[in-house]
Parts: C-alpha cells; sequence; structure tokens
C-alpha cells in the first residue's frame, strides 16, 4: 500500500514538472515571437505567471478534494485501497488533459508563428534582393561613366604627352604654356562634371597638379596608386582631408599610360575626387519599399575581413573600418541582402528591421494564443463538472460489489490452495516451484526429493542454477520465457546429489501463489532416450556415409503389397526424387531389356526358395541414362519361416565398367601397335614394355623391368637437352621431339618420341608414358637429300637455294612486322683465282673451307651463313629496322678474321676479303634487289683495293667517281707537293711555355683549295696511300724539327699521329729508325700518337710495337683516350709516356657535370700511371681554369693557337717564351 502511495505521488510530481515547464518555455518563446518592447514583455510574463498560479491552485483544490472524499467515505484499510485504485486513473487523467489543454494556448501562437513566419521573411528577402539589383545597375551605371571620364582624358595622346613633359627638367623652357593647357583642360572637366578635385600625380605620387578640394601636396592613399599600377585602370577608394570632419570624398585613381613602339610607359596617376553625398544620395538615398525604417548601404572591403562605409558616408576622420557584416545587420535584428560591384572592391547591402516585418504576424499570433487560452478554460470547467458526477455514481457501485467480491475470493482461494497441495504432494512427476526473479527453490514435492537425492529442506534453500548444468545467464534467459509463455517446453542438463548429469525435459509456466508469481515445473528424466537417439543418428550418419561413398544404397520388397522401398542413394541412382516408392513390377522394367529376364528370374528364385543373388546388369534410369548397377538380394523370412520380404543392396558400377573396358582396350593396342611403349613410375623406374619396344631397341622386358630409362642414352644430347625436357614435361606435362638412344647392340639410332606425365584424381604424379617409333631410315634419306639440295659440298654450309629461301622467308616475317630489318652482306675474297691457279684446286678447296669455319665462328645463331659459289659467300644479318650497326660489326669481323694467315701445305696464305652490304627496308624490299644491291657494293669495296666493306647506296656511283678521283689526285699530290704541314702548340697551363708541337697533314689543291683532312685521311687508309702518307709525315716533321733545334728554339716534343694500318701493313718500327737518321732528330724529341682503339685491338699485337719504338728513345701518347673501349689491366703495362683527353670532354667543362667527372677521373688515372696527361680542344679561359682546378697542366687548342703553318711557329715559340721568363 505504502509502495503505491509512494508511486503515484512520484508520478503526479512529475507531471506537475513537465507541464509547468512546458508552459514555462512554451509561453515565453510565444512572447519572444510576438513582443519586441521589453515593459511590454515584463507586463506579459507576470500575467502569464498569474494565469499559471491559477490554474494549478484549481487543479491542486480538486486533487485534495476528491482525496479528501475517499478517505471519509472509505471503511477499511482493504476497501479504501480498492477503491483508490479505481478512481486513481480517473483523476490522474483528468488533471492530465487540462494541462494539456492548457499548453495549447502558447502551442496554437507558436504553430501560427512557424507557418507564416517563413512565408513572410521570405517575402521580405525577395524584396530586398530586387532592390538590391536595381540599385546595383545604378552604381554600375555612375562607375562606368566616371571611368569614360577618366579615359578622355588619358588615352589622349597630346594629354598624356603634355603630362610626361611637365615632369621633364629638359623641358623647362615650355612648361608654363603646358601647365595652363593641362590645367584649362582639368577645369574644364571638374566644372563639366562637378569632381570636388581634380589632380595630376607622377609616377612616384608626388603632386604635379592639383584643382580643388586638393590638399598640396594631394594626399592620395598609396595603396590605391599601387592597385591602380597593378590593374592598370581606374580603382576608387574612400578619402578625408585632413583637418576636416566633413564631408566625405571618394577617390578615383586611373594610371596615365604612354604607349611607346617597345610597350608602354607609366607617366603618372589622374586623380578625381567626388563628394560621396553628392553623387551616391540620389542613387542610394531613394528607398523604393513598404518598409519605413529599411537603408542602403555601399561598403568597401578592407585588409582581409574588414568593411568601410561608402554610403552614408560617416563623419569620423579617418572612417573606421567595420570588422564584419554582422556589426551592420545583427545576428537577428534585420533582414538584408547584399550584391557584389563588378570590377570593383565594393559590396552594395539592403537592410530592414524584423520588428517591422513582423508586425503583423505577432498580432495574429497574440489573438489567436487569447482565444485559445479561453476556450480551454470554457473546456476544463465543463470536464471538472462531468468527472465530479461520475465520481459519485461510481463510488455507489463499487460500495455494491465490494462485499460479494471478497467473500468469493476468499472461498475461492481456500479451494485452490487444497487443490494444489494434494496434486503436488501425491504426484508421481518431478515438480518445482520456482522464484523466476533469482531461481530460489521454493518446493518441491516428494518425488523431486527421490529424483534429485535430497530431502525437501536441502533442495529450498537451492537454486536452479545449483541444479541446472547451463551457464547462469543462459538459465535465467530459459526463465523469463517460461514467465512470458513465449515457451513451455525444455530439455537441460541437471546435476544429482551424487554428481551424475541427467538429461531432464521440463514443463514450465507462471503461477500465481500467495499473491506472487512464480514458476511451476514438471521434470521427466530423458536420459535414455537421449542416448539411444544420439547412437541411432551416429549408427545412420555412418551407414549414409559409407553408402555414399560407395555409390550404394539399400532397398526392401514386401511381397505381400508388391511394393520397393528404396533408399534415398538408390532414388538417386534411378534419377528419382529422395523418397519415391515403386512396385516391384516398376523397379524390374528399369532394366535394359537384355538383362530384365535374368533379374526376374534370379528375383523369383530368391522370394520363393530363399536363394540370395549378386547380379551386374544394366538399366535405363527414369532421365534416359544407361548405366551398370550391381544387384544384391537376400529373403527375409516372417513368423512360421515363411518368406515375407527380399532385401539387398544396389550399387552404381557404371566407372568401374568403363575403366575395365578402356583397360582391354588399351591392353590390346599396348601389345599390338608398332610403336615403342614404356611405363616408368614417378621415379622413372620401368614397371612394362610392349614387344615393339624390345624390337626397335633389343631389350626384353625382363632386363629393363626396374631399371631407368637412361640404359638407352647415347651420349649424343648435351644435359641442357635433358633439363630442358623435364622442363617441359613439369610445366605442361608432355614432350614431344627427336631423341637419339642406343640399342643393346650398341648401334646409335634416332627416335620420335612422346613423353606423357600421368596424375592420380588428385594431381600427385604416378606414371611416365614414352611411345617412340624409329626414324632411322627417315632420317637418314632426309638428310640426303638436304644435303643435296640445300647445301655446299665442301663448306656443308646452306648453297644459294636454301639462301634464298632462308632470306625470303626472313623478309616476309620482317614484312609482317614481327621482326625489325634486315642485312646482307655479300663476301668476295681477294684475290682467290689466282691462288686456285698458281697452288691448285686442292689448295684452293682447303683455303674455301677454312675460311668458311673463320666465317662461322663470328655468327649468332640468327644469322647465316652460305656459299653462293667459288669464292663468294652471303651472310644474312637480322637487326631492327633502320640500324646497321650489327651488320657492320660481322663485316669488320670477316675481315678481320682473314687477315691471319692461313697454313696449308707447309705454307702461309694470306687473303682479305671486299663485302658489300644492302639492308632491308632502306635500300630493297625483296630478296632479288637485296642479292643485287649488295652485289653492286661488293663490286664497289673491290674496286677501292679489297679489303673493305661498303653500304649500298643510290649515289654510289657518283660517290665511287669521286672517290676514285680524288684517291688518284692524291697519289699525284704526293708527287707534285701539295702536301704540306701545319704545327699546333701545346702549352703548359701554369707558366704558357710550350712543351710540344703537333704536326697536322694539310693539303693544298689546285683547284679545289685547302681540302680538310678528314676527306682525304680515310680515302688514304682504304686505298693504302696512308703508308707513303704517313712516311712524308713523319720524315717532314723530323726534318723541321731538327731545323728548330739547330736554330736553338725550345718546342718541346714533334707529335706525329700514327695509322693502325701503317703498323698492319708495314714495318713501322724501321720507318721510324729511317725518319730520325736521316733527319738526325734525338729520338727524345719525336713523340708519336697512336688511338686509343688501336691500342685496345690487342690482335694488332700493339705491346711487342710499342716496346721497340719505346726502346729507340721515342716518346709513346694514346690519343683521344675515352673514345674507346679501354682494358685498365692491359693499358697498365703499355710504355706510353702522355694521355690526351679527348676534345669531345672538353667542350662541356665546367658546366657539364659529367664531362668533369669524365676529365677528372681520365687525369687522376694518368697521375697514377705515372703518364703526362694533355687536354685537346681547348678554347676558352673556363677550360683552362677547370683543367687547373683539377690538376690537368698541359693542354692544346684554339686558346693558344690555331694550327699554322712551320714559318709561324718561331715567333710563337720566342712569344711564350718571353711571357714567361722572369723580368
Amino acid at each position: 500500500m505504502m509502495d503505491r502511495s509512494v508511486s503515484l505521488a512520484l508520478r503526479a510530481s512529475l507531471l506537475y514538472a513537465v507541464c509547468a515547464g512546458v508552459w514555462v518555455f512554451a509561453s515565453g518563446f510565444l512572447l519572444d515571437l510576438v513582443l519586441t518592447d521589453p515593459d511590454v514583455i515584463v507586463r506579459m510574463e507576470l500575467f502569464k505567471g498569474l494565469v499559471f498560479v491559477l490554474v494549478t491552485s484549481t487543479l491542486l483544490y480538486v486533487l485534495l478534494r476528491s482525496w479528501q472524499e475517499r478517505q471519509l467515505e472509505a471503511e477499511g484499510a482493504d476497501s479504501q485501497t480498492w477503491e483508490h485504485e479505481v478512481r486513481r486513473p480517473a483523476t490522474v487523467g483528468l488533471i492530465a488533459v487540462i494541462m494539456t489543454l492548457v499548453l495549447l494556448a502558447p502551442l496554437m501562437g507558436i504553430v501560427v508563428k512557424k507557418i507564416h513566419g517563413p512565408q513572410l521573411e521570405r517575402e521580405a528577402r525577395d524584396t530586398l534582393q530586387a532592390i538590391t539589383q536595381l540599385k546595383l545597375r545604378q552604381v554600375q551605371q555612375w562607375l562606368d561613366e566616371r571611368r569614360a571620364d577618366a579615359l578622355t582624358l588619358t588615352t589622349h595622346e597630346a594629354f598624356v604627352d603634355q603630362v610626361a613633359q611637365l615632369q621633364s627638367p629638359e623641358q623647362a623652357v615650355q612648361q608654363p604654356a603646358r601647365l595652363e593647357d593641362v590645367t584649362n583642360r582639368l577645369a574644364g572637366v571638374r566644372e563639366h562634371y562637378r569632381y570636388a578635385g581634380i589632380a595630376i600625380l607622377s609616377e612616384e605620387g608626388e603632386g604635379v597638379l592639383q584643382l580643388g578640394r586638393m590638399a598640396t601636396p594631394p594626399q592620395v592613399d598609396a595603396q590605391l596608386l599601387e592597385q591602380a599600377v597593378r590593374q592598370g585602370q581606374m580603382v576608387q577608394g574612400l578619402t578625408r582631408i585632413d583637418g576636416m570632419a566633413s564631408p566625405q570624398y571618394l577617390d578615383l585613381v586611373t594610371p596615365i599610360l604612354k604607349s611607346l613602339e617597345e610597350g608602354v610607359e607609366h607617366v603618372g596617376f589622374l586623380v578625381m575626387r567626388a563628394e560621396v553625398d553628392r553623387f551616391l544620395s540620389p542613387l542610394l538615398g531613394v528607398w523604393s519599399s513598404a518598409s519605413q525604417s529599411g537603408d542602403m548601404l555601399l561598403l568597401q572591403a578592407h585588409d582581409d575581413d574588414g568593411w568601410r562605409v561608402v554610403y552614408p558616408p560617416r563623419h569620423e576622420a579617418p572612417p573606421q573600418p567595420i570588422p564584419g557584416l554582422h556589426d551592420l545587420v545583427g545576428n537577428d535584428t534585420w533582414l538584408w541582402a547584399s550584391q557584389e560591384v563588378p570590377g570593383t572592391d565594393w559590396l552594395l547591402l539592403a537592410r530592414s528591421p524584423r520588428d517591422e516585418i513582423f508586425a503583423s504576424l505577432q498580432v495574429l499570433v497574440f489573438w489567436v494564443s487569447a482565444i485559445t487560452l479561453g476556450a480551454v478554460a470554457v473546456i476544463a470547467a465543463a470536464l471538472m463538472w462531468v468527472w465530479r458526477q461520475q465520481g459519485r455514481l461510481q463510488r455507489l457501485a463499487l460500495r455494491a460489489q465490494r462485499v460479494a467480491s471478497e467473500q468469493a475470493a476468499a472461498d475461492a482461494l481456500r479451494e485452490s490452495e487444497a487443490r494444489y497441495r494434494a496434486l503436488f504432494q501425491n504426484n508421481h512427476s518431478v515438480m518445482l516451484l520456482i522464484k523466476p526473479e533469482d531461481g530460489h527453490i521454493v518446493d518441491a514435492n516428494p518425488a523431486a526429493c527421490d529424483f534429485y537425492g535430497w530431502d525437501r529442506d536441502t533442495l529450498c534453500a537451492m537454486r536452479i542454477m545449483d541444479i541446472n548444468q547451463l551457464e547462469a545467464e543462459q538459465v535465467k534467459a530459459e526463465m523469463a520465457s517460461a514467465r512470458e509463455r513465449s515457451i513451455k517446453f525444455f530439455l537441460f542438463p541437471h546435476r544429482l546429489a551424487d554428481g551424475s548429469i541427467r538429461h531432464v525435459e521440463v514443463y514450465s509456466g507462471p503461477i500465481q501463489f500467495q499473491g506472487q508469481t512464480l514458476l511451476y515445473s514438471i521434470i521427466h528424466d530423458v536420459t535414455q532416450r537421449i542416448e539411444a537417439e544420439r547412437k541411432l543418428r551416429h549408427s545412420e550418419r555412418l551407414m549414409q556415409m559409407a553408402g555414399t561413398l560407395a555409390r550404394m544404397g539399400g532397398w526392401m520388397a514386401d511381397l505381400g503389397s508388391e511394393t520397393v522401398e528404396w533408399s534415398d542413394e538408390v532414388c538417386r541412382i534411378h534419377d528419382l526424387e529422395p523418397g519415391s516408392g515403386v512396385s516391384i513390377e516398376q523397379a524390374l522394367a528399369f532394366y535394359m531389356p537384355g538383362d530384365r529376364r535374368r533379374m526376374e528370374e534370379v528375383f523369383r528364385r530368391c522370394a520363393n526358395m530363399g536363394e540370395p543373388f549378386d547380379e551386374e546388369m544394366r538399366i535405363c534410369t527414369a532421365r534416359g541414362r544407361e548405366i551398370w548397377v550391381r544387384a544384391m538380394g537376400v529373403a527375409v523370412q516372417g513368423e512360421g519361416g515363411r518368406i515375407t520380404h527380399v532385401q539387398g543392396a544396389f550399387q552404381d558400377i557404371t566407372d568401374r565398367k568403363r575403366a575395365e573396358e578402356s583397360l582391354r582396350q588399351w591392353s590390346t593396342v599396348f601389345r599390338a601397335t608398332s610403336e615403342g611403349v614404356m611405363i616408368t613410375d614417378a621415379k622413372g623406374e620401368i614397371l612394362a614394355v610392349n614387344q615393339a619396344f624390345t624390337h626397335i631397341t633389343g631389350y626384353e622386358q625382363h632386363e629393363v623391368t626396374g631399371k631407368n630409362p637412361r640404359v638407352l642414352k647415347s651420349g649424343r644430347h648435351q644435359p641442357l637437352f635433358y633439363r630442358r625436357l623435364w622442363d617441359a614435361i613439369s610445366l605442361s606435362g608432355f614432350w614431344r621431339g627427336e631423341l637419339w638412344n642406343r640399342r643393346k647392340s650398341g648401334a646409335i639410332y634416332p627416335q620420335w618420341t612422346v613423353i606423357n606425365a600421368v596424375r592420380d584424381e588428385s594431381g600427385v604424379l604416378s606414371h611416365f608414358i614414352g611411345v617412340f617409333s624409329d626414324v632411322s631410315d627417315l632420317k637418314d634419306s632426309q638428310d640426303q637429300i638436304e644435303r643435296l639440295a640445300h647445301r655446299d659440298p665442301l663448306t656443308n654450309l646452306p648453297n644459294r637455294l636454301l639462301f634464298r629461301t632462308r632470306l625470303e622467308q626472313a623478309l616476309a616475317s620482317a614484312k609482317r612486322g614481327q621482326s625489325g630489318g634486315l642485312s646482307v652482306l655479300l663476301v668476295d675474297l681477294d684475290g682467290f683465282k689466282h691462288i686456285n691457279d698458281s697452288l691448285g684446286i686442292r689448295v684452293g678447296d682447303e683455303l674455301l673451307y677454312e675460311v668458311a669455319e673463320r666465317f662461322g665462328s663470328v655468327m649468332k645463331d640468327d644469322e647465316v651463313l652460305a656459299r653462293l659459289g667459288s669464292d663468294e659467300f652471303a651472310v644474312m644479318v637480322p637487326g631492327e629496322n633502320g640500324q646497321q650497326c650489327r651488320a657492320d660489326l660481322v663485316a669488320e669481323a670477316i675481315r678481320q678474321v682473314v687477315e691471319a694467315p692461313v697454313r696449308i701445305a707447309d705454307r702461309d696464305i694470306f687473303i682479305t676479303t671486299s663485302i658489300g652490304i644492302a639492308s632491308f627496308p632502306r635500300d630493297a624490299h625483296d630478296a632479288e634487289e637485296l642479292m643485287q644491291f649488295s652485289d653492286a657494293a661488293m663490286h664497289h669495296a673491290k674496286e677501292q683495293g679489297g679489303n673493305v666493306y661498303f653500304h649500298y647506296t643510290e649515289d654510289l656511283t657518283d660517290h665511287a667517281r669521286d672517290r676514285v678521283t680524288l684517291s688518284s689526285e692524291l697519289r699525284h699530290a704526293l708527287d707534285s707537293n701539295q702536301l704540306l704541314l701545319h704545327f699546333q702548340p701545346q702549352v703548359d697551363l701554369i707558366d704558357g711555355s710550350v712543351v710540344g708541337l703537333e704536326a697536322l697533314v694539310r693539303w693544298r689543291h689546285p683547284e679545289q683549295g685547302m681540302i680538310p683532312p678528314n676527306r682525304f685521311i680515310p680515302i688514304a687508309e682504304e686505298t693504302g696511300l696512308i703508308l707513303p702518307l704517313g712516311r712524308w709525315v713523319l720524315r717532314q716533321a723530323c726534318l723541321q724539327a731538327r731545323h728548330w733545334a739547330a736554330q736553338g728554339l725550345e718546342f718541346g716534343t714533334i707529335a706525329v699521329n700514327v695509322s693502325g694500318i701503317q703498323v698492319q701493313r708495314s714495318d713501322m718500327v724501321q720507318t721510324v729508325a729511317d725518319a730520325l737518321q736521316e733527319s738526325g732528330l734525338d729520338s727524345s724529341l719525336l713523340e708519336l700518337e697512336v688511338t686509343e682503339s688501336f691500342v685496345m685491338d690487342r690482335r694488332q699485337g700493339p705491346s711487342a710495337f710499342l716496346g721497340e719504338l719505346k726502346a729507340m728513345g721515342v716518346q709513346l701518347a694514346v690519343d683521344d683516350f675515352g673514345t674507346g673501349y679501354s682494358s685498365l689491366s692491359y693499358l697498365k703495362d703499355l710504355p706510353f709516356d702522355v694521355l690526351k683527353i679527348d676534345q669531345s670532354f672538353i667542350r662541356g667543362l665546367p658546366e657539364n657535370q659529367r664531362d668533369m667527372a669524365i676529365a677528372r677521373a681520365v687525369n687522376t688515372l694518368g697521375a697514377h700511371l705515372g703518364m703526362e696527361v694533355l687536354a685537346e680542344g681547348v678554347e676558352t679561359t673556363e677550360h683552362q681554369e677547370a683543367l687547373l682546378d683539377m690538376g690537368c697542366h698541359r693542354a692544346q687548342g684554339y686558346l693558344f693557337s690555331r694550327p699554322v703553318p712551320a714559318e709561324e711557329i718561331p715567333a710563337i715559340l720566342r712569344a711564350r717564351c718571353r711571357a714567361h721568363s722572369p723580368s
């Protein structure tokens, strides 16, 4: 009773608090929406508070009066409680209804405000936006007019020139006249457009001329001037004249620009000052809106986030910026709209007070709220009267029912408790009463005590969680389900007093007992049933698994009903749904016609005489599949020994039958095939071979069983061949190809072999099967035909026919884009006919064979070498389109490999080659043209003296004629003294002294003038004229050096270049010795320069050659170092004195870091090898300084002197000597 009173009081208090809070907040919010005057708001707050006190006082009176009446009418505690429980909901509900009705007054006002307020605000904002758009167009028009005023002056060329001249000191004489002219022009503009002032400023912003309200000097914002220059057009900004509090002015600043040929020159500024109030009031002062308090503002951006008011003018000096727009429009004080003025930093803002816009809405809200409050008061009074009348009638009815109800309840309770006790105590089922809140056992019947093994007192002291073996939380969840009647039956594991666990089935539900809700539980022990079901499920699962794995099912035929029951697996075999039932006749109909009669017979004997059967037959399933099955059956006897059923098993054996058939077929093939068959296990040990294997190899099966197939290995294949074979089998599972094996007799034979890897169902390798056939006869025939048709009998190289075929195939592939271009090299042996004629055909054949071997040694696998006939060979070189590098390399390699003598019949035979090259697609597009053009190029090479190679060109004839002419004239030049030597000094970079002279040959042609060396030196090398030319240069250089030495001139050493051909084709050591002896020159003054490529070509034997020269005392230098492929380990052992850095690495110094790195590396290398390092091609002082920084002290180049005739050298030497001698 006390708990219910407290609960009632709490709910009433909460109701009052909620309603009061809603009233306070809603009414206060409504007043804020409707009223703006603070005094009126205060008075209305007092009034709504009095209204709330009146309403709550009335409700409190009604509540106390009702409670007092119930206290007086109650005759006892029980009746009071019962009647109070009936009346209480009506009282509380009435109070809630009345308080809710009271809240309708402010809520109605809020609803009206929320519905109509946004609409009024949108309309007002649209009006403000329209006004802003209108004023924006007017302001833009005014600014355009001002720009036009400014452009009238600043674009007038005469005016601009006058402004510029006013600032020029050179024009001082004419300044007064110009000043008067400019002043008149500006005065006219100011008076016509009513500007407050106008001024001309210099480029630096200093006053040149000012009129009107302009200070002296004019005060113009420097930032405004910078902005005008940056934008190149008129800009505007606020200003005030110092000392004046008003009015506010707007400066319009325009840059004055003068056009020149090279661009535009800035000569000053035009400043027009307008009074803000005079110009902008007619535009912005007129307010075209129903609002009486709205206004229009023109703002200018200030710094990053501030604004200055341009209009209406503000009278503080200077005008202070406004931090943000919220200072002008507030948060909720104004409604406003704004537009940026294009091309300026102005913002146009229209605003109107919110209070003025929402005045009509506030009146509407007030009257709606007042009318609603009046209506609520009338309704509440009516409800109070009806409630009191109903209360009187209800109390009368309740008094009449009270006595009868209490008597009936007491009788029913006594009877119910007696029945329960008798049922509970005498029931043989285990029964418990449990508190659902905590699981406490309230009562247990004798059967429960016997089952669990505890007495009643012990059980009643326990909780159900002590017995139930589930988790406590799960037990509580199940009790909640039972209490809510969502679940009635449960299966739990319960613990007995002896510790054993029993599976129990529990029926549980709620029951009211002695004023509280309990759970009754009826418990049955189902442990044996659970265990039996578990074993049955396990057995069925094992049987089903076994049947599925073996594809075997069970069946049983009832002879009485003539029906057959099939397991799911048997149904699946017959392509029927699981659980399908058929008759005996229908089951027999599935068998194929040839097997059905046999099945009918064995089934009848089993059913009649009890004979079991096990048959393999064919059936046609429900889907029309023909499969093999195994049917097994036994008879089942009923009472009296009579056979009542036939049952058995049914298995799909189709796969097994197919495997057996396949095995029989393969066995026949294995025995009868003419190809050898060998089967090995995964380790490669032979398991079986067929008769053809024995016929081909000579080995019987017992001789190779258990052995590895390598017993047949011939030794003809390299290990790489077998690795690739097994790699192919590992990747693709098979290999096919030609294999050479050895018979039992020892004979080697070719066989065409196919090897397959066999894997089981799980993918694991299990066997290898090899099938092969002897192709010895075929191989012999093919080889013979191939040799006769496509091979040269002497060299075994492809002949002309095979070469032509392969060339056409390569061309077709190249044209399809599958490869790049290709080149054809035609090689002819120079002087072979003479050798053949003089030494005989046998020697000629041996020479051709040896030359073919040498040619083949420089070929790649994809390059084709062929002998076309006699001493003519051809080479096909595939390569990238447009690149002939590989063709050149092959040609040079061929040329070099034949230079070594061929030893035949105790004599050395020397021979050279002439090579012509034609390329696809540059020169030709078919095989015929390639052969023709390469032949032309080859003959051109022969014409040049042989031992060279040439590429075919379209102007080959003209070029050949020119080279032949130049070669002939070069021979004549040697005899007619047309050649001369020039010398280029080599200097010490530290003191500038000459440390050497390099001799350079020049050709003064009587008709063509000076011919550069790069034209005639290559011809001399190709034609062999380099030999007499080189001897002439060496002799003349030594004679000239001896002459200078006799005059006492110090020139260091005389450097002479030596060609590799001179070394190859002449006794160069003897030539040098002869020159030194003839001239009488000291050998230490002679320096011979050889190229890096010649030094690194070890086939030329430079080591011995250089050693002999060094023994004579001659200085040796490596020329063009860095442009070849040097082996440092080889270079370090050669006796060189000087290392010359090629000029290609000097040109980029010092800017090119890579050239710097190479030059520094060469210099360091030379220093560590004990050689002097000399740089070629030094042309600038930057080159010289960079070389000095890295430690290189010797150089030659145009910076010091060009190559000059011998007559000019003494003067250079004397000048250099004086320059570095001490004074």
